[in-house]
């Protein structure tokens, strides 16, 4: 009664209104198409087959476990270069000149892949064996000094820690393959 109320209030003959009504319709008649396309949509086959498409691509995968000092300067950099040659240990150097994030917990990053991080990193890293400190590197963050402190083979995760991702990516796909052959076969004019 409320709404109703309300809406006999607007002036629907004002664009903005007649054009917000209709905006809601078009929302409302969309939603409604979604549902009809994702009912029942994924089965279990298709989620299993995912998983397993998902755990191929972690099998023979690394992680790596690294620490990292980042600093502005160059010179600053090879001068904790030069420190930790002499015998000082990483952390504390970290601790003391890392503007980074991790600085205050001794450079340490947690277990990562290499495509999570900026490529000059990532390439600096592949060549360190595990305990060796590289040169300093230029990335877009500053200069860095990274450590390997050690590498794994990619974890693989459980089907029900992922499922719901999958889900989600599986559902996303299909009304994004749907939308796109509805696409090729319209025609669309902008105005």
């Amino acid at each position: 009664v409320n709404e109703e109320l309300l809406s006999q209030t607007i002036e629907k003959e004002k664009q903005l209104t007649l054009l917000a009504v209709e905006h809601e319709k078009r929302s409302a008649r969309a939603a409604q198409m979604v549902s009809k396309i994702l009912k029942n949509f994924p089965n279990d086959e298709l989620i299993d087959s995912a998983y397993k498409n998902l755990a191929e691509k972690y099998e023979n995968s690394l992680e790596y476990n690294a620490s990292h000092i980042l600093v502005k300067e160059e010179e600053q950099a090879k001068t904790i270069l030069a420190d930790l040659k002499g015998g000082k240990g990483f952390e504390e150097m970290a601790k003391e000149h890392s503007i980074g994030p991790t600085g205050k917990s001794g450079g340490k990053l947690d277990w990562f892949d290499l495509n999570s991080m900026v490529p000059e990193f990532s390439t600096a890293l592949m060549v360190l064996s595990e305990g060796d400190i590289s040169q300093p590197v230029k990335t877009k963050y500053g200069w860095h000094l990274i450590k390997l402190n050690k590498t794994r083979e990619k974890q693989i995760p459980k089907l029900e820690d992922v499922k719901s991702q999958i889900v989600q990516n599986l559902r996303q796909k299909k009304v994004n393959d749907y939308l796109k052959s509805l696409t090729e076969n319209s025609k669309i004019e902008f105005l």
